[in-house]
């Protein structure tokens, strides 16, 4: 889950502006949401006020689970709850291949899809908000968190999973193969390391954590407490790198429950989250 807020209150439209930036790559030129949609909730949207936006990811959610869920929880004449809303879209998965990114590659990871909705820019399979055909160089696509947080927005990043797993990382980081999720695990991505040279923008973990996003929840504590190999902390801990950026850290229901400060960092599993 993905959460956007501003400091007072954020106008629908100016949300779907930045939204449109972001899904360039997607949309195409001259193409206009507010054709596709009935006049009452295009005009909810154009003088609407919100004061948070919430993007929900289902990882590896599609029409097929979601008819699944609704069969379960309501019987195949009941809705859920996103069966009520106004607006209803689509988006394709394919990804592009790597050693020729002219091509398309049908079958798509987390890591590609993902870049997809965040960015807007189709890449290949493996790649976290990064450049196809780009081997190992450090490249990137802005994400729709970075455009909220250039904005002057505050935002947040909570997942079941590994917060350094695919799907949440491509909201908060750039790198070229999605194994490289904490400081020890940079063996395929060795120009992002922080001891590089020059000095690379360093794992998922360590990235999530200098972008200075206000909240991080979610597992794979276990990233986190890897050791920095380079730049200003190194020597120290991703978790204790963020402590000293200014991060409240927790890392249990009743810790979570207290906590305060403009940053929090809550990592509750060494791996995913139980869903239970």
């Amino acid at each position: 889950m993905a959460a956007l807020r501003t400091r007072s209150t954020l106008s629908l439209s100016t949300f779907c502006a930045i939204l449109a930036i972001g899904l360039a790559g997607i949309a195409g030129s001259g193409w206009d949401w507010r054709g596709s949609v009935s006049d009452e909730p295009a005009r909810a949207i154009d003088g609407g006020w919100a004061r948070n936006v919430i993007l929900f990811i289902g990882d590896g959610m599609g029409d097929s689970e979601i008819t699944i869920a609704r069969n379960y929880q309501t019987g195949a004449n009941g809705r859920l709850w996103m069966d009520t809303l106004p607006f209803t879209g689509a988006y394709t998965t394919y990804a592009l291949q790597e050693s020729n990114p002219a091509r398309i590659e049908y079958v798509t990871d987390s890591a590609a899809s993902g870049t997809g909705w965040a960015t807007g820019f189709k890449t290949s399979n493996g790649r976290v908000s990064s450049v196809a055909g780009t081997g190992s160089t450090v490249t990137s696509y802005t994400t729709i968190l970075e455009l909220a947080q250039n904005a002057g927005l505050r935002t947040g990043n909570v997942s079941t999973a590994e917060l350094t797993d695919a799907t949440p990382a491509v909201l908060v980081s750039h790198i070229n193969e999605r194994g490289c999720q904490g400081p020890a695990d940079m063996a395929d991505c060795a120009p992002y390391r922080k001891n590089s040279v020059p000095p690379g923008p360093g794992s998922i973990a360590e990235q999530a954590v200098d972008h200075m996003v206000n909240v991080l929840l979610g597992g794979g504590r276990a990233r986190f407490k890897q050791t920095i190999t380079g730049g200003s902390d190194v020597g120290k801990t991703v978790i204790q790198s963020a402590i000293g950026k200014g991060y409240t850290y927790v890392d249990g229901a009743a810790a979570l429950r207290g906590a305060g400060g403009h940053h929090l960092l809550g990592l509750f599993s060494a791996g995913n989250m139980s869903r239970e």
